[in-house]
């Protein structure tokens, strides 16, 4: 599974700017390709309901991360995850995923 962030990277280079206690808005957005060896639509639905629920955990772990490096608070005001199951003919289908989180942080 490839996942890439971004967002929390550039936040952790931008804070050392930042004054201490000033509250800011944070980002970080996930994505992954996973090719499914599910040969049905009911365990490829399984499948996709999995990968959404690890993508909604990561995005609560961004807090806990934030936390521990850069801010004194910090909430979630809003995840969005998206799925796209693609069907090629000869290949395996292929399930993407896409999150994205918002957070309010309090910079310590």
């Amino acid at each position: 599974m490839r996942i890439v962030m971004f967002g929390v990277m550039i936040l952790a280079a931008a804070s050392q700017a930042l004054a201490s206690g000033q509250a800011i808005q944070a980002n970080a957005s996930f994505s992954a390709q996973i090719v499914t060896t599910a040969d049905n639509d009911a365990e490829i639905t399984e499948q996709e309901k999995k990968l959404k629920r690890a993508m909604y955990e990561r995005s609560a772990r961004e807090c806990t991360d934030i936390l521990a490096s850069i801010a004194t608070s910090c909430s979630i005001t809003g995840i969005n995850v998206s799925t796209q199951v693609n069907r090629t003919y000869g290949q395996p289908p292929t399930i993407y995923v896409n999150a994205s989180v918002t957070m309010q942080v309090t910079l310590k």
